[in-house]
């Protein structure tokens, strides 16, 4: 019964996903919050060719808007087949188990990739431009307690070990992430604003101009 369930909802999912327009909105609108999200507020906005994977793991507050090609893969009840070796605790993450929660006033930008395997947490205000990705969980190089040992960087190749990380992400409010901006670890402090094509590796103090591959504050955004 759950199987059939799954491959109904994915194909009502399909035949939503690109309605154009006004109405196209207020149909995704309403059929994302009484049955796939697991929490939708009000006045969430969900433009064409947005895809969410495993929606009953994301929660999205009041007056949200995800522009269109966005993609939000939230992760699945089970994830042993993604063969994590370990987990960076984030010590500002406290959800239970790893899901993606998108606070209030929040805008997704357009092409934006959000990967919540290890857990994201994007709170109010934050706005995120075009093409950003965040990414709480990436593979490893080699297996840390067995570096001789030959792995893979995709879970497709069944016959090879993929060793990963999950890393939760946190974004306080207020802050903005630039044009391209990638994110793979840590924090961005309230109020910070990331330059356009940086990669944040580590936490941004609040209120920081950052910048940089990996981004750094190179000083205050608000004086």
């Amino acid at each position: 019964m759950k199987k059939i369930k799954n491959v109904i909802f994915s194909v009502v999912d399909s035949l939503l996903r690109n309605l154009s327009g006004g109405i196209g909105e207020k149909i995704r609108y309403f059929w994302y919050k009484y049955f796939r999200l697991k929490k939708c507020g009000e006045n969430v906005r969900i433009k064409e060719s947005v895809y969410i994977y495993n929606p009953e793991n994301v929660s999205i507050g009041n007056n949200v808007v995800i522009m269109a090609f966005a993609l939000i893969d939230a992760p699945n009840i089970d994830q042993t087949k993604y063969n994590f070796q370990k987990e960076n605790i984030n010590r500002n993450y406290h959800i239970d188990k790893p899901e993606i929660f998108i606070g209030n006033e929040v805008q997704i930008g357009a092409y934006n990739i959000i990967s919540g395997l290890g857990g994201i947490i994007i709170n109010d205000q934050v706005t995120l431009s075009a093409r950003v990705s965040l990414y709480s969980s990436s593979h490893l190089t080699n297996m840390p307690e067995n570096k001789g040992l030959i792995t893979s960087a995709n879970t497709m190749a069944y016959s090879k070990p993929a060793p990963s990380i999950k890393s939760p992400l946190v974004i306080f409010q207020n802050a903005w992430l630039g044009i391209n901006v990638l994110m793979f670890r840590g924090t961005v402090g309230e109020n910070s604003f990331i330059k356009p094509n940086s990669v944040i590796l580590s936490d941004i103090p609040r209120n920081s101009r950052a910048e940089g591959n990996p981004a750094i504050s190179i000083g205050k955004r608000f004086f």
